[in-house]
């Protein structure tokens, strides 16, 4: 963790309470010695008074004063926390809810969160897209991970790291010496979706300044990811995204495996997803141009139970039997997901798509098989043909219209 401020605690440790107690026993024995002294007709008796009493007396001010200054000493420090979040939000417009402030920094989105007033606080800044590595880099070796432990060939970052990647070769070529200089300058973990940073203490300049340390090492991971080779699994598959996206425009990348751009003028994409150590998913998504604000709502009828509010079959038997369809109007569902609409999402389904519509778009979970490389494009084509029929029908049938002159 990085170290922030000394506790307050600290200075109350209980060694000085024990000698504030033998101070008051040896006050309080020094005076009954006297008073024994004084029964017994010696005048001396009255000095040991004189000495105990001040000195019983001295000791308890001592500890009530220290226990009444413990605690608002205490309160300073747990109030900064939170003040820091509230000061960097109020200067840089960050949005601010209790215990949490974020914003974006260097187009990263960024957050700080605290749980208690007095921390600690995590600072959190995600990646652009997740990757796809499984790297895990620390200060302590993480602990159930029984990878080995990946050399970079940096002595310096060697000797303060713990690296963990499932290909050694693509961790190294992540973990470039811009990045490595990086995480040296704090006690950072870096994973596959971003960087986190634990402060125990912090005001409103060293917390904005965490939060811009954390988007500029995001910033590099993203920016270094580009010179990554794909990952060995999926190299299979690279080929015939690369040629899809070639075909329509597409951007594209290797670490992650992805693919993104305008088919038919709406947003599409394709990535790789990794699930754990040689496991690899993929998701698809076609997403209309603006949301639908139908409560149009497609999934799996295998994940409904019976206390779904399951929309009514629409009269396909083999669809009904795979999907359950259903909208606010309930004449929406067929209007919009028509006879050709559904054959199509049964097809996808035959390729191994997973499918749900939302008012947003589709999105389909398709796993990881390379012997059939090809699925990934064809689905995604397929996708963006059935979203934007349905888009289409959702602007030839407003949700006021109730009789359909047909599915375009």
């Amino acid at each position: 963790m990085t170290q922030g401020m000394q506790d307050p605690s600290e200075s109350h440790k209980p060694g000085r309470s024990w000698w504030r107690i033998l101070a008051v026993v040896l006050g309080l024995a020094l005076a009954a010695a006297g008073v024994v002294l004084i029964e017994a007709g010696h005048s001396s008796g009255r000095n040991l008074i004189f000495l105990g009493l001040p000195i019983t007396i001295v000791a308890l001010l001592v500890g009530v004063l220290r226990r009444s200054q413990g605690p608002a000493s205490e309160a300073v420090v747990t109030a900064s926390v939170w003040v820091a979040m509230e000061q960097v939000a109020e200067r840089e417009g960050f949005d601010l809810a209790p215990g949490r402030v974020a914003g974006t920094l260097k187009g990263h989105q960024v957050e700080a969160t605290a749980e208690e007033p007095a921390g600690p606080v995590m600072v959190r800044c995600h990646a652009d897209r997740q990757l796809d590595l499984g790297l895990v880099v620390a200060r302590e070796r993480p602990p159930g991970d029984a990878r080995q432990d990946v050399a970079v060939g940096d002595d310096h970052f060697d000797e303060a790291y713990c690296v963990k990647v499932d290909e050694p070769e693509r961790g190294r070529a992540i973990l470039t010496e811009r990045l490595r200089s990086l995480l040296l300058q704090m006690d950072a973990r870096l994973d596959d979706s971003g960087v986190t940073l634990s402060l125990t203490d912090c005001n409103a300049a060293s917390l904005y300044a965490a939060m811009r340390y954390a988007a500029r090492v995001t910033s590099e991971l993203d920016r270094a990811s580009g010179g990554v080779a794909c990952a060995k699994l999926l190299a299979s598959a690279r080929d015939s995204w690369l040629a899809f996206a070639q075909e329509h425009s597409l951007a594209s990348a290797d670490t992650p495996l992805a693919m993104w751009g305008e088919i038919a003028g709406l947003d599409v994409s394709a990535v790789a997803i990794r699930d754990a150590f040689k496991n690899f998913h993929y998701e698809l998504t076609a997403n209309f141009a603006e949301d639908l604000d139908r409560g149009l709502e497609l999934r799996p009828a295998s994940s409904t139970n019976r206390f779904d509010q399951s929309g009514e079959p629409v009269g396909h038997p083999a669809f009904d039997k795979i999907f359950v369809l259903k909208s606010r109007d309930a004449l929406d569902a067929t209007r919009l997901v028509g006879g050709e609409t559904r054959n199509a999402m049964l097809e996808l389904r035959d390729w191994g798509l997973q499918l749900r519509v939302r008012d947003t778009g589709l999105w389909a979970w398709v796993g990881f098989d390379p012997t059939h490389a090809e699925v990934v494009p064809k689905g995604l084509a397929r996708m963006a043909l059935v979203t934007k029929r349905i888009a289409d029908n959702a602007e030839r049938f407003p949700s006021s219209q109730r009789e359909p002159t047909g599915e375009g």
